[in-house]
């Protein structure tokens, strides 16, 4: 029992005793007031008995009202917590992706393997004789030596041609003289910037005297003297027309493809576009499907890819057409 309650105990029932002392006086007769009297005693010794248990042995009343009681004991906290050991938070190493850089016309030129000089001279081969199928046989001849050759043609003198000829439309050292070269032609029978029409670079005109120079010696293999180191052109193979498809601009056709030709594309023919001043856009089309060489047009002449056309049926006489619109940038 709390002392709270024993303190109580202890006054209330002596007063409880007096009370009852006045109300028994006057209700019993003199005689019973030694018992009315002595009720207040009897219950101060009641009480008194009853809260001799309640204290330890060898413990006063102060000592038992001050010492803490066993349910606030168990309430405090104690003395010690548990605590986190340390430790070393180790994070992924964050790997920041690295751009692709994107090639820019130039660094794409740049990068481009020298092309075989072969390989950026078109040759065109005429039959100035009457021998049938004469021109188509010596074309797969030098194409099987590397020259780039375009398709055969009969002359317009044929039968009034007792030599053959070179024509070179511009000046092509190397191939022109590989060719003479390996045909035995003569070089007093090459003629150098000549005004003949073609598309082909240099025309080879074969005359009547071609059996007689070819069988003369075994035909040697074509050699280049100062010319470039030959290495596989990524182009060879695929031809390309250009044409200039606006107006006012001269000669953009003519620019382009000198361009083109130095960078190794096999440029077969230019002129003027039939609707050339309504192309606001530089069109490719690729007849076929060469798309090493069409996405090197589109990025060495910044071609928008929107305005590629793969498997096209644009009539050329070439494997892609690359008309120039308005919107081209020399």
């Amino acid at each position: 029992m709390p002392w709270v309650a024993l303190l109580s105990l202890v006054l209330i029932l002596p007063l409880i005793g007096a009370l009852l002392t006045l109300a028994l006086g006057r209700i019993l007769p003199k005689r019973g007031g030694l018992l009315v009297a002595a009720l207040p005693l009897f219950l101060a010794i009641v009480a008194i008995v009853v809260a001799v248990p309640l204290v330890s042995p060898g413990q006063d009343l102060a000592e038992t009202i001050s010492a803490p009681s066993t349910e606030v004991a168990l309430q405090i906290a104690p003395t010690s917590a548990w605590v986190q050991p340390p430790r070393t938070l180790v994070f992924p190493t964050v790997v920041t992706p690295t751009a692709t850089p994107t090639a820019t016309p130039d660094q794409f030129a740049t990068s481009s393997p020298t092309p075989h000089p072969f390989s950026l001279v078109t040759i065109v081969v005429r039959n100035g004789t009457g021998e049938t199928g004469l021109a188509t046989r010596t074309s797969k001849r030098l194409a099987q030596q590397g020259f780039r050759v375009l398709s055969p043609e009969d002359d317009p003198q044929q039968g009034t041609r007792p030599q053959t000829l070179i024509l070179d439309r511009g000046d092509h050292p190397e191939v022109r003289n590989a060719l003479a070269q390996f045909l035995n032609i003569a070089p007093e029978r090459i003629q150098i910037s000549s005004g003949e029409t073609s598309e082909g670079d240099i025309v080879l005109i074969i005359g009547d005297d071609f059996d007689s120079l070819t069988n003369a010696t075994p035909a040697p293999t074509p050699t280049l003297v100062g010319g470039p180191t030959a290495t596989p052109n990524p182009y060879a193979g695929v031809t390309v027309v250009v044409r200039n498809g606006t107006v006012g601009r001269a000669g953009l056709a003519s620019r382009t493809t000198d361009r083109l030709k130095a960078q190794g594309f096999i440029v077969v023919d230019t002129g003027d576009d039939d609707r050339a001043g309504e192309r606001p856009n530089t069109l490719i089309f690729d007849r076929g499907d060469h798309l090493a060489v069409r996405d090197a047009l589109v990025a060495f002449l910044r071609v928008d890819p929107a305005y590629v056309e793969v498997n096209s049926s644009e009539h050329a006489n070439a494997d892609i057409l690359v008309i120039l619109g308005d919107d081209f940038r020399e």
